[in-house]
């Protein structure tokens, strides 16, 4: 399913497992407020637009310009500029604003695109937003995705296809993807982009993840050496923390 960018709710999947909502803003100048119970993750399409963040009990105003994103948790509010927005309901994220969005991917991905990860999952599991950049004359490989995706065209142009049939059988039905257009993939639905003399890009939200950092796994914790040792390899001085140390990704608070 596509899109046009518009202001409001484009798409509602709160009922969902991984619960999301997806909003555009400054199509008619209107400014968007978003709720409390959620993190944000946004991307400005054009002009310059103020994020106001309601966190920690204080407010705070932040100026983005086109091409560039973030992510919010707890109640925000847009004004000025046009973009768009997913919330994930119920998901306690970080404060993070970066961009604008480079020429191409860091990263390897199929058919010789590329991707980048802007928002990467704070733990293993949580959501993320990415950038993926498709070269001219790109013949994707039909494939699947786990869960929802989200996407906005934020540069060039070309296609998406998907076949006729839900079940991915049968001819192809061709969506046409100009900037401005949003992109909804449910989970496991067949689909491939494609572009002809010219690039395109999207911004894609995924409401989870498979890698990550976890407590027994990441940078900080592998990179301490103790006598030549990784201290994630040392368990006497490496147990479970405590639980009055860890926020807790729903609720904000410390766990206990």
């Amino acid at each position: 399913m596509t899109v046009p960018l518009a202001d409001g709710l484009l798409a509602d999947f709160s009922a969902d497992p991984l619960p999301t909502s997806v909003f555009g803003w400054g199509c008619e100048n209107r400014e968007l407020e978003l709720g409390g119970n959620a993190t944000h993750f946004g991307f400005v399409f054009g002009g310059d637009a103020i994020l106001t963040t309601e966190h920690l009990n204080f407010s705070r105003e932040f100026s983005l310009g086109s091409g560039m994103y973030f992510s919010a948790s707890g109640g925000a509010k847009l004004n000025g500029g046009t973009g768009v927005v997913v919330s994930r309901i119920g998901y306690r994220g970080v404060f993070l604003i970066g961009g604008p969005v480079e020429a191409t991917g860091r990263l390897r991905y199929i058919d010789g695109c590329t991707a980048s990860l802007l928002v990467p999952p704070v733990t293993k599991g949580d959501p993320c937003l990415n950038f993926l950049h498709f070269p001219p004359h790109v013949e994707q490989t039909l494939h699947t995705h786990p869960s929802l995706r989200i996407c906005l065209v934020v540069r060039g142009r070309g296609r998406c296809t998907v076949p006729a049939d839900p079940a991915g059988t049968g001819g192809e039905i061709t969506l046409p993807l100009v900037p401005g257009r949003v992109m909804v993939i449910p989970a496991d639905g067949p689909h491939r982009y494609c572009t002809d003399d010219e690039s395109m890009d999207l911004i894609s939200y995924h409401p989870d993840s498979d890698t990550g950092p976890e407590h027994q796994n990441h940078p900080v914790l592998n990179r301490t050496i103790v006598k030549g040792v990784s201290a994630a390899q040392l368990p006497n001085i490496c147990n479970p923390i405590k639980g009055d140390q860890v926020i807790s990704p729903v609720s904000g608070k410390r766990d206990h």
